[in-house]
């Protein structure tokens, strides 16, 4: 007998977002419908349900590498172009739904420049995770902390970008907010050394100067 379950009953999911963010279809076209085929007629042990789904990334990449990178753009202008779709403010948008009247809501006015917002903010918690691992890497005993950080932003990046649904940015966010506070700690270490640096250097032209 077929056995068909959901994603929430596997022992992990990561291996399954991942497969449905990076999906093609026969005519190398992005499609969620493999994976979803792919859950709902695995038959195999639950166990090894995310192993497999990570071999069938990897045969996707290593067979069609060539496709990957004209869809990457295409998900990137889904999650962050004129038209993306933020789950952090579709309840506002259900919110303000005018139902039966054509008539919106005035507030619904205000969905876009806070769904810009919410792509500005996303954007510059990436770059602060950057600059957490960078600062990792300049440790000296911090290489395979900035390693491992590394893979996981790695990973939370493709499904940020693959992925725009919420129930997997909640995930991955953590990952980014940790990285990014540390990137925000060494950009604040490094603007505190360039303000002694000028002030130090000021001083000593004003020594040299009232000579």
């Amino acid at each position: 007998m077929e056995q068909k379950m959901g994603i929430e009953t596997y022992p992990s999911g990561t291996g399954y977002a991942l497969y449905l963010g990076l999906g093609l279809d026969e005519n190398l076209q992005y499609s969620k419908e493999p994976a979803r085929n792919f859950l709902s007629t695995y038959s195999g042990d639950p166990a090894d349900f995310h192993k497999e789904c990570y071999e069938k990334i990897f045969t996707s990449l290593r067979e069609h590498w060539d496709a990957y990178p004209q869809i990457f753009p295409e998900k990137f202008q889904t999650t962050w172009g004129r038209y993306r779709r933020y789950p952090e403010t579709a309840f506002l948008t259900w919110a303000f739904q005018p139902g039966d009247t054509d008539t919106p809501h005035p507030l619904s006015q205000y969905l876009p420049p806070i769904s810009t917002l919410m792509g500005q903010y996303y954007l510059l918690v990436c770059l602060l995770a950057v600059a957490g691992c960078i600062y990792l890497m300049r440790r000296p005993t911090g290489y395979s902390v900035f390693t491992h950080s590394l893979f996981l932003f790695g990973f939370a990046l493709i499904v940020l970008i693959g992925e725009p649904l919420g129930r997997y940015k909640c995930v991955i966010f953590p990952i980014l907010c940790l990285l990014a506070a540390l990137g925000l700690y060494a950009l604040y270490q490094g603007i505190w050394r360039l303000w002694e640096y000028i002030r130090h250097l000021y001083a000593s032209i004003r020594v040299r100067t009232a000579h």
